[in-house]
């Protein structure tokens, strides 16, 4: 059993064993209670005291922070060209051209001779 406001949160899709799955619009407090407003697929909106609801939690959505991070942590693992051109250089190597990059650079040769 899940009560209290910080079960909770606005979007999440719950279950009720009566009422069935519902996804939460809104919560507020009321007195030293939580309310929250869900609305239901077969039996529509009700305002519920979330501390007598026998609630459920079916799934929540990513929170755009987290989503955030997420992605910020899958680009930063990938590499970006201009980054390994540089470390290339360091290391004293060549960076691995593209085609179009060794294509201009043959012509580049050419025209100097």
């Amino acid at each position: 059993m899940a009560s209290g406001k910080a079960q909770f949160r606005v979007g999440d899709s719950v279950m009720h064993k009566k009422l069935g799955k519902g996804d939460v619009l809104d919560i507020y407090p009321l007195g030293e209670d939580t309310v929250a407003i869900i609305s239901f697929e077969k039996s529509g909106q009700k305002k519920i005291v979330l501390k007598y609801a026998n609630l459920e939690l079916v799934s929540r959505p990513k929170v755009e922070a987290e989503a955030r991070e997420e992605k910020v942590g899958r680009e930063s693992k990938k590499e970006k060209p201009a980054e390994a051109e540089e470390e290339a250089e360091e290391e004293g190597e060549e960076a691995e051209k593209g085609p179009v990059e060794a294509v201009l650079e043959e012509e580049g040769e050419e025209d100097e001779s």
